[in-house]
């Protein structure tokens, strides 16, 4: 699963872009196509542009370039996801990104468009939503403009579905563009920061026994924690032996599924119950040897 969310001051070509042909753009429609939060299907693009710009009118955002019209959604599925090869699959794809977009996005237009890749013929999906809600003209805040959000929904979606969510290695561009620079960093030096910093938070875990001895563990290991959040922290690379790795930022879930909260807490429990174990058999052994010697 691929996903990503971005925000656009041109709403009229956040419609019309993922819906028709990019190489003749005379407006025919390509791909499944839906739409709703109030959209009535005229079967033409214009006519679904005309009812995203009456309530952009009403919320004093109709000029182009100025204020943030919609936002763009995109979902893109692995074949072990859903199989373009599937009965349906088109329309599969297109209920989970439209229940998706209806619990984020309560009373907003939306479209969407299912395709399939060019290349491995994979399906994602373009969601359009207007950045207004119909009713209110309130704008998009908070959750509703957040990726880690949208992941959750989707994800949410899909186990409900009963689908296995096949992370891959990369969530969004800003993930593949970061594995690249790394991997031109490991071919240079021979490893790379994401590898020390990994390492470092490793060996502090494993050396914990107390959930709040684990960031100063962590300083002592070199790494500091800039962001705590529930289901995440924010971990920075203080200190390297190559320079320019040296205050690499890195957010946990993004360098190891262990290293978010909830795990490196039952990590450190373990490690706590673990040393209890030890330190018991160590008094069974001595109380052993003082019975044998009497």
């Amino acid at each position: 699963m691929y996903s990503g969310i971005k925000s656009s001051k041109n709403g009229y070509h956040s419609i019309a872009y993922p819906a028709t042909d990019k190489a003749d753009q005379k407006g025919l429609r390509v791909g499944a196509f839906r739409c709703g939060g109030g959209i009535i299907d005229t079967g033409d693009i214009k006519g679904i542009q005309k009812q995203f710009a009456e309530v952009w009118k009403a919320g004093g955002r109709s000029q182009i370039g100025k204020s943030i019209q919609t936002y763009n959604i995109l979902l893109s599925f692995s074949r072990n996801e859903i199989s373009p090869d599937e009965q349906d699959a088109f329309e599969h794809a297109a209920d989970i990104a439209e229940h998706v977009i209806k619990r984020m996005y309560p009373g907003h237009q939306y479209t969407l468009v299912v395709q399939a890749d060019g290349a491995g013929g994979m399906l994602h999906v373009h969601g359009t939503v207007n950045a207004l809600c119909m009713q209110s003209l309130k704008a998009c805040r908070g959750r509703q403009t957040s990726y880690r959000t949208l992941r959750e929904e989707i994800e949410k979606e899909l186990e409900n579905g009963g689908i296995d969510i096949d992370r891959g290695s990369y969530h969004t561009k800003k993930e593949l563009k970061k594995a690249y620079r790394v991997r031109a960093e490991k071919a240079a030096t021979g490893h790379s920061w994401t590898d020390e910093i990994t390492e470092k938070i490793s060996k502090a875990l494993r050396n914990t026994e107390r959930f709040s001895e684990l960031e100063n563990n962590l300083s002592k290991e070199g790494v500091g924690v800039l962001k705590k959040q529930k289901k995440n922290w924010t971990f920075i690379l203080l200190q390297s032996e190559e320079p320019s790795f040296a205050g690499r930022k890195a957010k946990g879930d993004t360098l190891s599924t262990d290293f978010v909260p909830s795990k490196m807490r039952a990590i450190v429990d373990k490690n706590y119950r673990d040393s209890i174990s030890i330190g018991e058999m160590k008094i069974y052994d001595q109380r052993k040897d003082a019975i044998i010697g009497i």
